[in-house]
């Protein structure tokens, strides 16, 4: 019985499985419109058959316009929020106090664009209308919501004090080499998965208008970027939270970075750039290197480091992940060519999302090459510098990377496995910047 119908299929920018998808329609004659652009030529085509779509009965097939969201892809994320007392207290410590400025302490030391707790205590009570224990309570709530943060030291630096000796610093004023230091001063704390979903729907906006077919280059030459996760609520975020939101911020402070300070280009310019190019989440500055190393890898050293990226009294170590999840560097764009290809994870979705992103990059020539007559296995650098996320030893490595091959390339690195006849050569990294 031959039943007749229609296909429609949506897919995403840079996919590697639909581009094999396309090629293997194309070997079999079956025609196929690959380009919105191109939708009256595909209702003409239809037309021709006998499967017009207007025949009684049969559903109406969606325009591609219709299927995504198509807002004006301007790359921000606006600054709006319903202020609430908290944040209209913040607005008003920053802006209308004059209780801001500098402090000498000692002789030598200076604690920069700061106030002292007792002078907040004390403006609260005239301005405010306020008793001594309500305004410690509210500066104890700024703190708690991450709109002040103690930099003067002490026992306990999440203890808010009306002490002329204990100073606290506004947020937004803090980290002024965050690429979104001082974005929302004013807000409330958003939900971190709130803000993960809201930035994954961005970026796929921006890329879908400006990333090149194979996933590895964007047009983005200039930014609106203003990604607000100063004071998101980060530490209540779960396994599968914590990886979508930590990889899309990764690879959003990416594109920022690059179009912020310029793309690195020799081996000094990308240390700097990994290891201060940051933002503030949650009240806490992250450099790429600490989202990277410090929470996705368990807080492991990164490469050429000497110790893990977190201390063991840094409070940002809460956020690492219990173990150190190899998938990730499959995941991960870091502004170069040899890089995998981007792409956005949802929380929902990350388990099939982070094995098909490892799947996706090993099926390409990035990611492994084999030579079985030479038992010589070409294999990505990225599995040289972050070895131990993947297996002890060559064996433990390559047994791993079976697991994510599939076809010809997965019964020939089967074979050479159970011969023990292999060596692994490592791919010279393309450091080039994949902006178009």
């Amino acid at each position: 019985m031959m039943i007749k119908g229609t296909v429609v299929v949506y897919s995403i920018p840079a996919c590697p499985h639909c581009r094999t998808a396309k090629a293997t329609l194309t070997q079999r004659g079956l025609q196929y419109v690959d380009d919105a652009s191109q939708w009256e030529q595909l209702v003409t085509l239809l037309e021709q058959t006998e499967l017009n779509p207007s025949d009684a009965g049969a559903p109406r097939i969606p325009k591609p316009e219709e299927a995504v969201t198509t807002s004006a892809p301007a790359a921000v994320l606006p600054v709006e929020c319903e202020k609430d007392e908290l944040s209209r207290l913040a607005i008003d410590l920053h802006d209308r106090s004059n209780l801001i400025m500098d402090h000498r302490v000692g002789l030598f030391t200076k604690i920069r664009d700061s106030f002292s707790g007792e002078a907040f205590v004390n403006w609260m009570i005239k301005e405010k209308e306020s008793d001594e224990a309500n305004a410690l309570d509210m500066g104890q709530q700024l703190m708690d919501k991450h709109f002040i943060q103690n930099v003067s030291g002490g026992a306990d630096s999440t203890k808010f004090e009306g002490s002329a000796k204990a100073f606290y610093r506004m947020t937004e004023d803090d980290n002024q080499g965050a690429l979104n230091s001082g974005e929302t001063a004013g807000c409330p704390p958003l939900p971190a998965g709130e803000l993960a979903e809201n930035l994954r729907k961005l970026m796929l906006t921006m890329y879908a208008e400006n990333i090149s077919p194979d996933g590895k280059t964007t047009g983005v030459t200039t930014c609106g970027w203003r990604v607000s996760c100063s004071e998101v609520d980060i530490f209540g975020l779960n396994r599968e939270e914590k990886l979508a939101f930590f990889i899309n911020v990764y690879n959003a402070l990416v594109v920022h970075g690059n179009i912020a300070t310029g793309h690195p280009t020799n081996v000094w310019q990308r240390w700097k750039f990994f290891n201060n190019t940051a933002y503030v989440l949650g009240g806490s500055p992250f450099t790429l290197q600490d989202i990277e190393n410090g929470v996705l890898r368990a807080n492991k050293k990164g490469v050429g480091a000497l110790s893990p990226q977190f201390s063991k009294v840094d409070p940002r170590r809460r956020l690492s992940l219990e173990r150190a999840e190899p998938r990730i560097h499959f995941a991960l764009n870091c502004g170069a060519k040899s890089c995998p290809p981007i792409k956005t994870f949802s929380a929902q979705n990350i388990e099939s999302e982070l094995d098909l992103a490892s799947a996706s990059y090993l099926e390409t020539d990035d990611g492994i090459r084999l030579e079985p007559a030479k038992g010589v296995v070409h294999l990505s650098t990225l599995l040289k510098w972050y070895r131990s996320d993947f297996g002890e030893d060559d064996k433990e490595v390559l047994a791993w990377v079976l697991r994510h091959l599939t076809g010809e390339k997965a019964e020939q690195l089967k074979q050479m496995l159970d011969s023990g006849n292999f060596k692994i050569n490592y791919i010279p990294y393309d450091w080039t910047n994949n902006a178009k």
